[in-house]
């Protein structure tokens, strides 16, 4: 048995965000350029973690909602395309729901590296209009960036 000691450390999160609208253009996992209000756009890798972090949460902000169709977004990683969304996926075009938080669902995973964080879209047509803020939160297991207090 281990005898555990009060911690002395703590770290900043880390902190990406991804903004898009309708109207951008990006390679989807697919290889294929698609805008995001495409009919069918697809899935996107938007970010690599760094090696030993752990997503800790995240929100979007949808400044625009989506226009002329539905759509909705589901956030993951190459592993689980819905790892923080797998409730519900978030609503584009929901005016009540600009602002969505999801938390860390499933497993904790922690990255090697080499895994993506993953929106997947599902659109119910063309989107003409849309505005959105993928922003997630994460740490890396075992920093330090600040000292605390010891007992």
């Amino acid at each position: 048995m281990t005898t555990l000691k009060a911690s002395t450390t703590a770290q900043w999160p880390l902190v990406a965000t991804f903004s898009f609208n309708a109207a951008d253009d990006m390679l989807n996992t697919s290889a294929v350029s698609k805008t995001f209000g495409d009919a069918t756009p697809g899935a996107f890798d938007i970010f690599t973690p760094p090696p030993n972090s752990m997503v800790v949460g995240g929100m979007v902000k949808v400044e625009t909602i989506a226009a002329g169709n539905t759509s909705t977004i589901d956030i993951g990683d190459s592993d689980d395309t819905d790892r923080y969304t797998e409730a519900n996926p978030v609503d584009l075009a929901d005016a009540d729901g600009a602002y969505t938080v999801f938390d860390m669902l499933g497993d904790h995973k922690v990255y090697d590296g080499a895994q993506k964080i993953r929106v997947t879209f599902a659109n119910g047509g063309a989107v003409t209009a849309t505005k959105a803020h993928i922003i997630v939160y994460m740490i890396v297991l075992n920093r330090a960036n600040e000292n605390l207090k010891t007992v």
